[in-house]
Parts: structure tokens; C-alpha cells; sequence
């Protein structure tokens, strides 16, 4: 690690004479990589210290200058942990993202005590847009289903075409990092022995493991009964989910333009064709 004292800082889980902590530090590394994101990926250290003091703001001036004496200090601290982590690169005083930066939930900071990470979801401008716009489509579907409950019609295929409708405005960015993190609590529980109660897995979970399970295995093509068997490999001690289970995980995910699908006449399984799925090439990566 480039600065462990930087480091004791930030978590104050090193030196008990450094009294660390007590900013908002999610908002700090969110700020720095979503700028660095959206704005041609490069900028001077000066600009992204500016970004850093308009994202912890101002009512932690003191707690900033009592711990780092500067804001310049705090910013060299957060940048050299993103550094560490190989999210930004240096160059004098220019820093700019890593190549093979894409975003998305991402661990910015260990905290030793407790084994705990610090986790921010950046997104692009044009991410941000399109949640907004999947927002207005959700509210009003919402509208739609509660007058046609107060007429009686919220019923038959009525309900199940306007059910169908909004499970697929569930899938997006706002959605995606509820999912990664019902993914890692199976992940603990599983690891952990902790399983208490229901020993059913949530919907955002086995969402959440399709979608990383299909593109984990691209270019191979898969079925729902492929799916089901590895999540049920990856958490053998809790409820086994049926083979048919993934399915429309994955025809969400090809309804989003994240996968493609094709039909297998050949399929050896009693003559019928199976729907095989993969990660689309151009989403890899």
C-alpha cells in the first residue's frame, strides 16, 4: 500500500494517536472516480480536490483540517487508495482512470478490524439518464395497475401482461447494486454456517448470480438448467432452486440487450429444442 499512515487516516483502525474517520467517505470515492468517469477520464489533482470538498462538504471542514490539515491532504489520501486499488493512474499531477475501469460496484477501501470493505457503484451520465426514465415508466405503470384495481380489472391477463411489464423495469442500474449486494449476503451467510429461518434464497440473489454466472462463461452457450446447477454448487448447504428457475432472469437480461438467446433443435433431450443464452460479445469486457 502506497500510504499506510493515509490509509490509518481513513479507516483510524491503525494508530490510535491518528484519530481518522468521521467524513463521509462513500461520497469522497465516488466523487473522485465518477467525475474522472464523465469527464474524459483525466483531470488534474487540483479539480478532482475541489470534487472531493464538494462531496464530503463543508460542515466536516474541522474534522478534515483536525485530521489532515488540508483538503489537499484528504485527496492525496483518497486518490492514493484508488490507486492502490488500481482504479487511477498518476502522471505528475494529472491522474486519470485505468483502461479497464467500466464502473460499477466497486471495493474502494479495507478495514482490517472486522474484515469489512468499503464499496461505492459509479455510473455514467447516460446510466443515470436511462434509471431516470425507467423512474417516470415505473411510477406510471404504478398509476395504471391502481386504477384498474379500483375499477375490478386488475385480474386475469390484465394483471400478469402489467406484472410482466414492471419486472422488466426492475432490471436497472439503481436495481443492480440491490442485487450485488442480496448476492454477497447469500455469499456470507453461506460461507459464515449462519443460515437462520427461511432457507430460500431472494429473488435478487439468483438474479444477481445469473447475471454473473452468464458472463462469467461467454462465449458458451447455456441453459436455465446450467444456471440453476451452479447456483446450487455455489451454495450447496442452502435451498436448491429448480432447474427452470433462471429462466426469466435470463430473458430479462436478453430483453436489456445484455445477452442473446437462440433455440438448439438438436439439444439431446428427448428430440426437443432447448433456448440457450450467452453473455453478447460486445458487453464483455
Amino acid at each position: 500500500m502506497s500510504s499506510q499512515l493515509g490509509y490509518a487516516r481513513l479507516t483510524g483502525s491503525e494508530e490510535p494517536e491518528v484519530p481518522g474517520g468521521g467524513i463521509p467517505l462513500p461520497g469522497a470515492f465516488h466523487g473522485i472516480l465518477y467525475y474522472l468517469m464523465n469527464n474524459d477520464r483525466v483531470a488534474l489533482e487540483d479539480i478532482l480536490v475541489k470534487v472531493v470538498r464538494e462531496n464530503v462538504g463543508e460542515l466536516h471542514e474541522n474534522r478534515v483540517r483536525h485530521v489532515w490539515g488540508s483538503w489537499e491532504a484528504l485527496g492525496r489520501d483518497l486518490l492514493d487508495q484508488l490507486e492502490d486499488r488500481g482504479y487511477v493512474t498518476r502522471r505528475g499531477t494529472v491522474w486519470m482512470l485505468a483502461p479497464e475501469f467500466r464502473g460499477g460496484r466497486v471495493k474502494v477501501l479495507y478495514y482490517s478490524h472486522g474484515h469489512r470493505e468499503l464499496r461505492v457503484t459509479v455510473r455514467s451520465r447516460e446510466e443515470h439518464e436511462t434509471r431516470e426514465l425507467l423512474a417516470r415508466a415505473r411510477a406510471r405503470l404504478q398509476d395504471y395497475r391502481v386504477q384498474l384495481e379500483a375499477w375490478g380489472l386488475y385480474q386475469g391477463k390484465v394483471k400478469t401482461t402489467l406484472d410482466r411489464h414492471a419486472e422488466l423495469l426492475r432490471w436497472d442500474g439503481e436495481q443492480d447494486e440491490a442485487l450485488d449486494e442480496a448476492l454477497d449476503e447469500v455469499l456470507d451467510e453461506t460461507q459464515d454456517g449462519a443460515q437462520k429461518g427461511s432457507r430460500t434464497h431472494p429473488y435478487g440473489a439468483v438474479a444477481a448470480f445469473t447475471r454473473k454466472y452468464l458472463k462469467r462463461e461467454y462465449p458458451r452457450w447455456v441453459t436455465a438448467a446450467d444456471v440453476a446447477r451452479a447456483f446450487n454448487a455455489t451454495f450447496p448447504d442452502g435451498h436448491q432452486i429448480p432447474g427452470h428457475q433462471p429462466f426469466d432472469r435470463l430473458m430479462v437480461l436478453v430483453t436489456n440487450g445484455l445477452a442473446e438467446r437462440k433455440v438448439d433443435t438438436v439439444h439431446e433431450y428427448r428430440g426437443r429444442p432447448k433456448v440457450l443464452f450467452r453473455w453478447r460479445q460486445d458487453e464483455v469486457g
